[in-house]
């Protein structure tokens, strides 16, 4: 029986690309039958305050915009208790424990982060009084994509000056950004084009990130060109031979004796297979063991290679 074709998302990229074992660990299937984004919800769970207050804050946006939509005010208060009741959700189901000073200090810092969103530039056709056509979605929403499912669904579309801009909302993001991740940008305007009610072409769209680093919203357009579309969506397939790949050699070798490690310790710090995987005490000694193990392993071949002669 060949492996089922696995679905793109970014999430699912960039575990892919930081540890090869973790990836098929997380997503290859199990014998329940169950499919492998729904396998990997479930251990996809922030280990950290700072992982926990990120999601809290995700949820917390898109409760503001299913209001907003339906034109509901939102006070500070409001805000700051939502905030809290879904950070205290998702500590209490992950596990997490923290000093009571430093949830308050996470939450407090992230009701300014909400608010300051709301007065970027990007955002302010939605959020301020004059009428405008836009739409919310949530990032599990998928296209079809061939036989593959895309998850790479906008948190919003805002048509302005005869375009609708596709906007992604970054609570945490590093100070530069990658060509390979400017690519998994626009994948949002393959999406939007397999979406009904908006345009087929990708000249209709534009693509802007709001990405919060260094402590304040930094907005950024994406080009939205031929070329780049073509190199989104040779990214997309790359990827997706790639974890093919990784769920044959899974579906061979159960125990993943064989699969490659993380490419770097910090990957490591916050994996949630970690317990199971051989660098739980060390990356650097399993990835020597592993690498002892491949030598002998060839060494077998060759003396028996030999020997046939």
């Amino acid at each position: 029986m060949h492996p089922p074709t696995p679905h793109w998302s970014q999430t699912s990229s960039q575990l892919l690309n930081a540890c090869p074992r973790a990836w098929a660990a997380t997503y290859r299937p199990k014998p329940s039958g169950v499919q492998p984004h729904h396998q990997a919800v479930g251990t996809n769970v922030p280990r950290t305050l700072d992982q926990a207050i990120v999601r809290a804050l995700r949820r917390t946006w898109l409760d503001r915009t299913r209001d907003h939509f339906l034109s509901k005010a939102w006070s500070t208060k409001y805000r700051e208790a939502r905030l809290m009741a879904h950070l205290e959700t998702l500590m209490h189901h992950s596990a997490i424990f923290a000093p009571a000073i430093h949830v308050e200090m996470a939450i407090q810092d992230g009701v300014r982060q909400l608010e300051r969103l709301e007065a970027c530039t990007g955002l302010r056709p939605v959020f301020s009084k004059a009428p405008s056509r836009w739409a919310y979605f949530e990032r599990l929403q998928s296209a079809a994509l061939g036989d593959t499912r895309l998850f790479a669904a906008p948190d919003m579309a805002v048509y302005h000056q005869h375009r609708w801009t596709l906007i992604r909302i970054q609570f945490r993001s590093p100070s530069l950004t990658t060509e390979a991740r400017q690519l998994e940008h626009l994948l949002m305007v393959h999406w939007a084009m397999r979406q009904g009610g908006l345009p087929k072409d990708h000249s209709a769209y534009t693509v802007k990130v709001i990405r919060w680093t260094a402590n304040r919203w930094v907005e950024h357009r994406v080009a939205v060109t031929r070329e780049g579309m073509a190199q989104s969506m040779a990214l997309v397939e790359h990827d997706l031979a790639e974890m093919k790949w990784m769920l044959r050699s899974a579906e061979a070798d159960p125990q993943l004796h064989n699969l490659p490690l993380a490419a770097k310790e910090s990957t490591c710090v916050s994996c949630h297979v970690r317990e199971t995987c051989p660098a739980k005490n060390g990356l650097k000694d399993a990835r020597e063991r592993q690498e002892a193990a491949w030598r002998l392993l060839a060494q077998s071949a060759e003396t028996k290679s030999a020997r046939t002669a």
